[in-house]
């Protein structure tokens, strides 16, 4: 089984590269990567320099370093449904992932209806309430929106907001349990420090009522169909249909 920590925070060339070690040494078998628009093109060419294959196109589904997978992705802060709608029409065809950053009730929404979202990141930050409901739930389930859980929130949190993020996870996991729709658990990390091993990963969502497979579908099963899924994408008429060349 492979396991992904699919929400790295891209930075520049020297620290990304070193969460990405990191990442790999703690046993990940890929991971993805995420910048904004106006960094992605020069991420992506410090990756072809990387591998050292100036050939390579533009927008690779993904780069590999001894077998590890590396995926960069676009993350969008969308000011209001309208502006994220028009960021996912202009970005979509420029990156493999997307990603659209929650907590706004009306984004949340918004990405959740959207075929063309891959993840809805952090749909609880800064609310009261988990940020989703059994609407919302049924539109991610339904555009194969992922719906992330963060471990860096409860990382860097303390007391009584840390307890409010535990709670809105149990929520989240309520819903997901009802609905289906994918389940993304990963680090958000930002530094080496926020990076913890699959088996941490674990234990810890465990104490949250996840089972393993549930948590093993989260960090293997969801990050690899999303993968297998936008590869796909260019050939998709609708969702569900797509165009087989025959030869």
């Amino acid at each position: 089984m492979k396991y992904f920590d699919f929400h790295l925070n891209g930075k520049n060339p020297d620290t990304d590269l070193a969460l990405i070690n990191e990442a790999k040494r703690l046993g990940y078998q890929g991971i993805s990567i995420f910048y904004s628009n106006e960094h992605y093109k020069s991420a992506l060419e410090n990756f072809n320099k990387i591998i050292n294959d100036e050939t390579a196109p533009p927008h690779p589904q993904s780069f590999k370093i001894d077998e590890f997978s590396i995926t960069p992705g676009i993350i969008i802060q969308g000011k209001n449904p309208h502006h994220l709608q028009k960021q996912i029409r202009s970005l979509r065809n420029k990156t493999n992932i997307l990603m659209v950053d929650g907590g706004d009730l009306k984004i949340n929404r918004a990405a959740c209806e959207n075929v063309k979202v891959d993840i809805l990141s952090r749909p609880y930050y800064k609310r009261r309430d988990c940020g989703i409901n059994h609407v919302l739930s049924r539109e991610a389930a339904k555009n194969n929106v992922a719906i992330e859980l963060c471990f860096s929130d409860l990382l860097k949190s303390r007391n009584s907001l840390r307890s409010k993020i535990m709670a809105h996870f149990r929520d989240i996991i309520k819903l997901q349990r009802k609905f289906q729709f994918l389940l993304l658990i990963t680090s958000g990390a930002r530094t080496l420090y926020d990076l913890r091993t699959p088996r941490d990963i674990m234990a810890l969502y465990s104490c949250l009522g996840l089972k393993k497979e549930e948590i093993l579908r989260a960090i293997s099963d969801s990050p690899s169909f999303i993968l297998d899924y936008n590869q796909q994408r260019k050939n998709m008429v609708v969702n569900g249909v797509k165009i087989i060349n025959e030869k």
